[in-house]
C-alpha cells in the first residue's frame, strides 16, 4: 500500500490513496457497503475537507493541519507497543486495542461473557448492510465521508438481547509517531440489543513528539429498554489532531450516557450526535475539557427530540490556560 500521503494536497492525495488501494478498502463482498464507500469518495472528492466558511467549522480552523505530511503506513511501528503506561490502575475490564488504526489481537483481552467484539474487516455482511453508516451521512462533511470511504478497521461490538455485561469496555487507540507523522480512519459500530447493558470507554493515548490525524467514527444503537453508558478519554501530544463522531440512535425507553474528557491534545473536535427516535428515551451529555498551551478543543453537541415524552440533560465545563481556545456548540431539536 502507499505510504505516505504528502502536502501537495492532502485531499487529492487522500483520494489517490482510495483509488490506488480499491480493493483494500472495499473489503466487504457486501455491494451495499461498496457503493457506500464510492459514494463517499465521490463527494469527499466534490466537497473536500470544511472550512471555516461552513458555519458548524466556523471557530476551528484545520488549515494549517492540511499542510502536514502524514504517513499511513501502519504496520511497521506496532510490535513493541506497551499499555503498561495507560493503564487505568484498579480497572478490570475487557481490553481491545488499536495502534495507528489497525487492531492488535496480541495487547486486546475480552474476558466477559454476553459479549460479542470483533474488527470491522471481520464483521458480517449483514451487520455490515444493517449498521456501517445507517447512523450517518457522509455528507454532513468532510471527514465523515473521509472516513466512511477509508475506515476499514474497528471496534465492532454487539450485546445480545437480555444480556449484561458487567465489566466495561476498554477501547485503547495509540498513537504511535515515533517514525513520523501518521493518519488513520477508525470507524466502530456498537449495538446493544433490546434490554441490554453495556459500558464502553474509548482512551486516546500518543507515543513520540510528532503529529497524528485521527478521523474516528462510532455509531451507537441502542434498542429498545438497552443501557449504554459511553466514556471518551483524550489524552495525546500537543500535535495530535483528532476529529471524532459519536452517532447515537435510542429507541423506546433506551438510556445512554455520554462523558467526554479532554486533557490532552493539539487540536480536538468532538462531535457527537443523539437522535431520541422512541418515546420515553433519555440521555445525558457530559463533558470537561482542560486545555493547556496553544490546545483548541472544539465539542459540538445536537440531541434530536424526534418523538414525544423523551429526555435529555446536558453539562459541559471547560478550563482554558495559557493561549489556549475552545468552542461549545450545543443544539437541541424538538420537533413537533
Amino acid at each position: 500500500m502507499e505510504k505516505t500521503i504528502n502536502n501537495t494536497n492532502l485531499k487529492d492525495n487522500f483520494i489517490s490513496l482510495f483509488k490506488n488501494n480499491e480493493k483494500d478498502f472495499l473489503f466487504s463482498a457486501s455491494q451495499s457497503l461498496v457503493n457506500k464507500k464510492k459514494e463517499a469518495i465521490r463527494l469527499f472528492e466534490k466537497n473536500g475537507f470544511p472550512t471555516t466558511k461552513n458555519e458548524e467549522w466556523k471557530y476551528t480552523n484545520i488549515s494549517n493541519v492540511l499542510k502536514e505530511n502524514f504517513n499511513t503506513d501502519t504496520v511497521e511501528a506496532i510490535s513493541d507497543i506497551s499499555l503498561q503506561d495507560f493503564l487505568y490502575k484498579g480497572l478490570e475490564a475487557n481490553i481491545v486495542v488499536f495502534v495507528n488504526g489497525v487492531f492488535n489481537k496480541s495487547l486486546s483481552k475480552i474476558i466477559s461473557d454476553n459479549l460479542e467484539i470483533v474488527d470491522l474487516s471481520g464483521l458480517n455482511n449483514e451487520l455490515l448492510d444493517t449498521y456501517f453508516s445507517a447512523s450517518i451521512n457522509p455528507e454532513t462533511d468532510g471527514f465523515t465521508a473521509l472516513n466512511t470511504a477509508l475506515s476499514k478497521h474497528g471496534a465492532c461490538i454487539r450485546v445480545a438481547k437480555n444480556k449484561v455485561v458487567e465489566l466495561p469496555v476498554l477501547i485503547y487507540y495509540i498513537s504511535d509517531t515515533r517514525n513520523g507523522n501518521i493518519t488513520y480512519n477508525p470507524r466502530n459500530i456498537i449495538v446493544c440489543e433490546e434490554n441490554s447493558q453495556l459500558k464502553v470507554i474509548e482512551s486516546f493515548h500518543s507515543i513520540g513528539d510528532t503529529a497524528s490525524l485521527s478521523n474516528i467514527i462510532t455509531e451507537v444503537f441502542v434498542k429498545e429498554s438497552a443501557n449504554v453508558q459511553y466514556y471518551k478519554i483524550q489524552n495525546e501530544n500537543e500535535k495530535a489532531v483528532h476529529v471524532g463522531t459519536t452517532q447515537v440512535i435510542q429507541d423506546t425507553k433506551s438510556y445512554f450516557s455520554s462523558t467526554t474528557i479532554t486533557l490532552g491534545g493539539g487540536l480536538i473536535r468532538n462531535n457527537l450526535n443523539i437522535k431520541l427516535q422512541g418515546e420515553h428515551a433519555e440521555a445525558d451529555l457530559f463533558g470537561l475539557y482542560l486545555s493547556n498551551n496553544t490546545q483548541h478543543t472544539d465539542n459540538h453537541t445536537l440531541v434530536d427530540h424526534a418523538v414525544p415524552n423523551c429526555l435529555s440533560n446536558e453539562l459541559y465545563k471547560g478550563i482554558l490556560n495559557g493561549k489556549s481556545s475552545g468552542v461549545f456548540n450545543g443544539k437541541i431539536i424538538v420537533r413537533p
